[in-house]
């Protein structure tokens, strides 16, 4: 009798997780009936949940990007609702893994529980032994993994990284060809470019805030002031207009989304000051956050589901008041918080579990319309 699979695939889009399953077949790394690929995070779960105790714990590998347009990270949040929930996590091992695994991205995936960083660039190496990769997640999965690269202190990430320099060759050439693609004309004629926010600046266009948010965020955190970003926007729309022009304005969303797609090591991971400031308007979805099968099917944790509770329950969700921005939403929505948590630890705390309860019924909620929409359009 064939064992069952043990060591399943994650990535929001199925022909990726495919595409992953295969890089871990190439050249006899693992076995194919050893792996499960997965698309959908909910089918990923009720796979966990359901896995008998004579079948021991799988090992996910959860890839942390979404599709290349998109301007940040969400697979940590996949891995920390298995690492966070009681069944799930007595069931499977979650890891990460990237196409990037920057030190940034690694602090990310640990921080939101995952056990270790699996590096897919590192697996196409030539000098990788297949037999390593097969003992490393037999480790993992019998909970034998070292937590941390051996005599640096710094989470694992397997295989180990290339030295710095050889990691990140090739960068700067990157993003000057980047650039030159998207702008009318050279980089080094673009100031912008070089202001220290230029970055952050494109997270959070690519993210849909408006230019007016955007400013008053990188002045809140000392980037910059709003009316530098004003400025910087208003210069760079004349390089960028002919191409990403909509209706009088520019479409800075889509602009935003094509340049970190070409330069993804950009993206930058989110802080928790941006998901909070990210997230959906949970005024408007707040009927779905108290769903009994939503709650079910996303299998939030306990704290999670308590502070969702906590928070709806104190009416402390400000709605929005006419054309008010991104920016004064989440100030309001951060003075409810401190009004029900004034010490800082704690409101800390009670915004990451409220965060991530919105998040993991939100997510499945889209999940679920996707899945019934192509199920329909099959039968159709």
């Amino acid at each position: 009798m064939t064992a069952p699979p043990w060591i399943y695939v994650y990535d929001e889009r199925d022909d990726d997780a495919y595409a992953s399953k295969k890089q871990l077949h190439a050249r006899g790394l693992i076995d194919w009936l050893e792996m499960r690929s997965f698309g959908h995070r909910v089918e990923l779960f009720q796979a966990i949940a359901e896995r008998e105790p004579s079948e021991g714990p799988a090992v996910a590998l959860v890839d942390l990007e979404a599709e290349r347009r998109d301007p940040g990270y969400s697979g940590h949040r996949v891995i920390e609702t298995i690492s966070r929930h009681p069944t799930l996590r007595s069931r499977c091992r979650a890891l990460a893994y990237t196409a990037h695994a920057r030190p940034d991205v690694v602090d990310l995936a640990c921080e939101h529980l995952a056990i270790t960083v699996v590096s897919k660039t590192g697996l196409d190496r030539s000098d990788i032994d297949p037999e390593d990769v097969r003992r490393f997640l037999m480790a993992v999965r019998d909970d034998h993994h070292p937590s941390v690269n051996e005599g640096e202190g710094a989470p694992c990430v397997f295989p180990a990284p290339l030295a710095r320099a050889a990691r990140d060759y090739g960068t700067h050439a990157q993003v000057t060809r980047a650039l030159g693609r998207v702008l009318s004309v050279p980089p080094e004629m673009c100031r912008v470019v070089i202001e220290p926010y230029f970055w952050t600046m494109m997270r959070y266009l690519a993210y849909g805030l408006e230019p007016g948010s955007v400013g008053q965020f990188i002045e809140t955190d000392g980037q910059g002031k709003a009316r530098s970003v004003r400025n910087a926007l208003e210069q760079l729309a004349q390089d960028v207009e002919f191409e990403y022009i909509q209706g009088d304005k520019v479409d800075w969303t889509r602009f935003a989304g094509d340049l970190l797609g070409m330069v993804p090591q950009f993206r930058g991971v989110p802080t928790p000051a941006e998901a909070l400031r990210l997230l959906v308007r949970v005024h408007k979805i707040e009927p779905l956050l108290t769903d009994k099968r939503l709650r079910q099917l996303s299998y939030v944790d306990p704290e999670a589901l308590a502070a969702l509770d906590r928070v709806l329950d104190a009416g402390a969700i400000p709605p929005r008041q006419g054309h008010t921005g991104r920016w004064k939403v989440v100030e309001q929505m951060t003075d409810a918080l401190e009004a029900l948590e004034p010490a800082l630890a704690d409101r800390a705390r009670l915004q990451a579990a409220f965060t991530r309860g919105v998040h993991g019924i939100y997510e499945t909620y889209l999940e679920t319309r996707r899945t019934a929409a192509d199920d329909a359009d099959q039968a159709s």
